[in-house]
């Protein structure tokens, strides 16, 4: 079946193939390291778009790859001579009050979803980055700054739609048949088990937040940044559960713009208490302390 054949298939569906002038774009997901060049990309808009899709590549033999938004960092949301069912365009947020719920669908992304839900003064433990769409978040597990008073994005999911490898859609629950299927899903990987075409999520009232990151950047003191880094994992179990941190220790210093062995560490203060910025401001005093014993030179910064 060539490219004008499938496209007549699956008629009233956007599908990009190689002759078309936006197919290089297309076909380009995040992680730049890979170069796939995939047979076709359907855009998929809903759910009867994918079933006719995974039965057309049935019927033909064509391998699948899922993709809801290409941030998948092993690039498993595509490959080369594979049919791609997109789902970017799939990113319909509906919000349920009573019910402190959600349906939200794979091609949302994260941006979209924390204005919508917050709007109705409602929010989700999310990941960090705002252009990643909600699809391969969820189905990753989901870590985000909200993790400790919120748990894992998957650990808000309540229900999903799913088109299995047959084309066949059901809804899977942690109290249904698929109850096995479920717990998959929630960390198991996107695109291993079907097609999930909406999610259903348990809601968190929304609070401001207070975001503070302590940084320390020194070429000459590699040891000192060890101690420092020692201090922070041990203290980290002692905060509060409104409080969720990563750190991160590169060898660029963005604040200045140049290669410098830099440790950063970020506090998400889930509430505007001040007993929660009191916390983080106090161990940013041990952090100093420390420093001030050890001898370090450079500048301890404290931010918020």
């Amino acid at each position: 079946m060539d490219s004008k054949d499938f496209k007549q298939a699956l008629q009233g569906i956007r599908v990009i193939s190689e002759e078309d002038p936006d197919y290089e774009r297309s076909r380009q997901i995040q992680n730049t390291r890979f170069n796939y060049k995939p047979f076709y990309i359907v855009k998929c808009k809903n759910t009867d778009d994918v079933i006719k899709t995974i039965k057309l590549c049935q019927r033909e033999h064509k391998s699948v790859r899922i993709c809801s938004g290409g941030h998948q960092h092993e690039g498993m949301c595509s490959a080369d001579n594979v049919v791609i069912i997109d789902l970017s365009c799939m990113g319909e947020i509906s919000v349920c009050k009573d019910s402190c719920t959600a349906w939200i669908e794979p091609g949302a992304q994260l941006q979209q979803v924390y204005q919508k839900l917050e709007a109705d003064d409602f929010t989700l433990p999310g990941g960090g980055g705002n252009t990643v769409n909600v699809g391969g978040l969820v189905q990753g597990g989901g870590w985000g700054m909200l993790a400790r008073v919120g748990g894992l994005t998957c650990d808000s999911l309540q229900e999903v739609n799913l088109v299995t490898a047959t084309g066949r859609p059901i809804k899977v629950t942690q109290d249904n048949q698929y109850q096995d299927l479920f717990w998959g899903i929630k960390g198991g990987g996107g695109g291993n088990f079907g097609v999930i075409t909406k999610y259903k999520f348990q809601l968190m009232k929304h609070q401001k937040s207070r975001l503070i990151a302590i940084r320390y950047a020194s070429a000459e003191e590699p040891r000192l940044l060890t101690k420092l880094l020692d201090c922070y994992l041990h203290e980290l179990p002692s905060f509060d559960d409104q409080i969720t941190s990563f750190a991160r220790v590169s060898h660029y210093n963005d604040q200045k713009q140049e290669s410098c062995l830099t440790f950063t560490m970020t506090f998400n203060c889930f509430g505007f208490e001040q007993v929660l910025y009191n916390q983080v401001r106090d161990f940013f005093k041990r952090l100093s302390n420390l420093k001030q014993r050890e001898g370090g030179q450079s500048i301890l910064d404290f931010r918020f």
